[in-house]
């Protein structure tokens, strides 16, 4: 192992473990409502990552992050063609070069391909102007495979800063965070209690994050349908990203931009779990976290 990339897988672990400590001193909630939207704040500004959709009937969206990858994508989108379900597949751009015929897949079953940059990395971390590489450079290669110029953007990890949302708004995209977990539910837990878990946490609006790459995903495989299951004996329906946003009016520009005013640079905005927590600003930066 090289000297650089093993400085790079530390760096890494350092940046996540440290977001994990600060959710320790974490004292209060703090996320709001925008019209139909509930937004994980960052740095107490207007800006946010949509968390939930408040809609008047029994929706959840999907999304899947890291893929695509011939492992698992393929077993995910036969999972959703038999529940008829829809997903929004928030696609790592170095994949997409290397499998466009999975981001084909995904768009002809009709599903929702978005942007969570070309490699992957710890955007925080980054200058602005690696930051604007990432997000470009993914959202390239998602076209060069095929697809739409996305719309919807998730910051890897959920690691979202103010330099992460400028660079987003720059490119038109609206940063998306999350409501669940499958692999959060499926850490330490039998099958059967990590569906109940989950279960007992989705809502009509929420959004559910599954991944399909970069680890072995074989569980979050098998546990899929037994979700999906569940809460179709709920009556529930599952849909994109993007058709929960416009089940709850809120898809539009105008909404986007009002998200995107510039943040207290020092403060850090993490999405890592159920609900979002924030704490004020100070000389270091901090993180807010969802609820496990």
């Amino acid at each position: 192992m090289t000297c650089r990339r093993l400085g790079w897988i530390l760096t890494t672990a350092v940046l996540v473990l440290g977001a994990v400590a600060w959710s320790a001193r974490i004292q209060d909630d703090h996320f709001r409502r925008l019209g139909n939207l509930e937004l994980l704040d960052i740095a107490h500004s207007r800006q946010g990552a949509v968390v939930q959709v408040q809609v008047p009937t029994k929706l959840v969206a999907l999304s899947f992050d890291d893929g695509p990858d011939p492992r698992y994508t393929a077993a995910l989108l036969g999972i959703l063609g038999r529940f008829h379900a829809h997903a929004t597949f928030f696609v790592v751009g170095r994949a997409a070069a290397a499998a466009p015929g999975l981001v084909q897949a995904e768009l002809k079953a009709g599903d929702e391909v978005a942007n969570h940059t070309f490699t992957h990395p710890v955007l925080t971390g980054l200058r602005p102007a690696a930051v604007r590489a990432e997000i470009e450079s993914g959202r390239g290669a998602l076209e060069r495979a095929g697809a739409p110029a996305p719309i919807l953007f998730r910051a890897p990890w959920g690691l979202f800063s103010e330099a992460v949302a400028r660079e987003a708004s720059a490119e038109g995209e609206l940063m998306v965070a999350w409501t669940a977990t499958i692999e959060k539910a499926e850490h330490g837990r039998g099958q059967r209690a990590a569906v109940a878990w989950l279960v007992r946490r989705l809502h009509p609006g929420a959004i559910l994050l599954g991944h399909d790459g970069r680890m072995d995903r074989s569980r979050t495989v098998r546990m899929l349908p037994l979700v999906l299951a569940r809460l179709r004996e709920r009556g529930y329906r599952f849909v994109s990203v993007g058709e929960l946003l416009r089940a709850g009016g809120d898809l539009t520009p105008a909404r986007w931009r009002s998200l995107s005013v510039a943040a207290n640079p020092r403060v850090l905005a993490v999405a890592r779990e159920d609900q979002p927590r924030v704490l004020a600003a100070t000389r270091t930066p901090l993180a807010s976290t969802m609820r496990g």
